[in-house]
């Protein structure tokens, strides 16, 4: 519908648009990416407005919207500044008898009228703390991270950092969250959204930064610990820039059937180093398996979509919660191998030297010290998928007629005898094993 919309406007032919909520973000999509920041339309309730009775007083209430909207009609708080769409203002002014009525129709109008934030209460950007986020940073403000979204939107420095005052983060966190977010919009925004739901973004937080930031890694490490609001912050600080920047540009994000896990955050986290040292060698951080040197700040973002839990510290057990589906298999052989499936969470200390992974002091007996590359090996080795299964996934529609594989599938099956379960990366590298989490 807005694809439709906004191609009758470049051939200049006015519309106005009457859709249901559920299609609003849909729509938005379709305009967005048309060049569009907006198209007269009106978003009806359809429990409430699609009914004989609510039908007859929807087409009271649009009738004049109608001829607005093919007449008149101009984006809220933007306006066309030669081929750019821009704000109408620099700043936003609220007042009230007291701080805190002010506040409320701030909230009020970002959060019900402009749809800026997630649901959530926000931080005014202030102009004192955008500047104070900014001073954490030698990046200039005007610098572009990248484009992303539907309309491919601008990520500068100031508008992440705008959205990290609002998400409620620290000055100091910003500089974790610049890096998460140039790493997201260096990737195509159509490799992290699909028709049903988006990966959810997971940050890891490598280095002494996580340490001096105090961002979780033991207990409650992809849960709430106000103990270390580091974790919540970022993530919010992630999600709002998502949202406000990239994902409509009207607080939407691009549209999905149910929608990504997290409403108001990704997952923030930083790996146990600390364990890790207590550890044989062969225990490095993911920096380092990734090939930085040690000691170094760095943050890894990746998308997951599903994210199971398993209690044993049986690696042969935890391979065979890895499963993707056909929606999720890369299509060609050069991103099969690239492509990282999974991300195995071992917990900490007391597990670990149970599972023999950090000799026991008070143990005589010798016993083997698996390393990271061992947890690899048997995690390529196991989690696979039966043939049976492949058929069905990849070779067979849903009316049960035979279909032709995707090339990265069939380059992997020539690979493979004819019953030989299919591994679900191309070698054990493409396994990331983080050691977090409490006991």
């Amino acid at each position: 519908m807005g694809t439709i919309a906004a191609g009758l406007e470049k051939a200049g032919i006015p519309t106005f648009t009457v859709i249901n909520d559920r299609y609003e973000s849909r729509m938005a999509a379709g305009f967005q990416q048309n060049g569009y920041p907006d198209v007269p339309h009106y978003t009806a309730n359809e429990a409430l407005e699609y009914t004989p009775e609510g039908g007859a007083k929807l087409a009271d209430m649009v009738y004049p919207l109608i001829i607005n909207g093919l007449t008149k009609w101009q984006p809220q708080y933007l306006k066309q500044s030669g081929n750019s769409w821009v704000p109408t203002a620099d700043t936003f002014t609220y007042t009230g008898a007291t701080y805190d009525e002010a506040l409320a129709k701030f909230n009020a109008d970002f959060l019900s009228t402009m749809y800026w934030g997630d649901g959530l209460p926000l931080t005014p950007p202030t102009r004192e703390k955008v500047d104070a986020m900014l001073a954490t940073t030698p990046m200039t403000p005007s610098l572009s991270l990248g484009q992303w979204g539907g309309p491919n939107a601008e990520f500068t420095v100031e508008k992440v950092a705008i959205n990290a005052v609002m998400a409620g983060a620290k000055p100091e966190y910003f500089p974790v969250i610049l890096a998460a977010m140039q790493s997201m919009v260096s990737q195509p925004w159509q490799n992290q959204t699909g028709v049903v739901r988006s990966p959810t973004p997971l940050i890891i937080v490598n280095g002494p930064v996580a340490a001096q930031l105090k961002i979780n890694s033991g207990a409650d490490v992809l849960g709430a610990n106000p103990k270390y609001p580091a974790n919540a912050s970022i993530a919010r600080a992630v999600h709002l820039a998502m949202v406000n920047i990239g994902g409509i540009g009207r607080g939407l994000e691009p549209s999905h059937l149910i929608g990504t896990a997290g409403v108001a955050g990704a997952l923030v986290m930083a790996e146990a180093e600390d364990v890790e040292a207590l550890m044989p060698k062969g225990w490095e951080p993911l920096n380092v398996q990734l090939g930085k040197p040690a000691g170094e700040n760095d943050v890894t973002v990746l998308g997951i979509s599903d994210l199971a839990l398993d209690v044993s510290s049986n690696i042969t057990n935890t391979a065979h919660y890895i499963d993707p589906d056909s929606a999720d298999w890369p299509s060609t052989i050069e991103a099969f191998q690239k492509h990282t499936v999974g991300v195995i969470v071992l917990t900490e200390l007391q597990a670990t030297i149970q599972s023999g992974l950090i000799p026991d002091p008070r143990s005589t007996v010798k016993i083997h010290t698996p390393t990271k590359a061992d947890v690899q090996k048997s995690l390529y080795q196991n989690a696979r998928i039966p043939r049976a299964e492949i058929d069905q996934l990849f070779l067979i529609d849903a009316a049960g007629k035979p279909i032709t594989p995707t090339v990265a599938m069939g380059e992997v099956l020539k690979t493979l005898k004819p019953d030989e379960a299919v591994p679900v990366a191309a070698g054990p590298g493409n396994f990331l094993v983080l050691v977090a989490g409490g006991h």
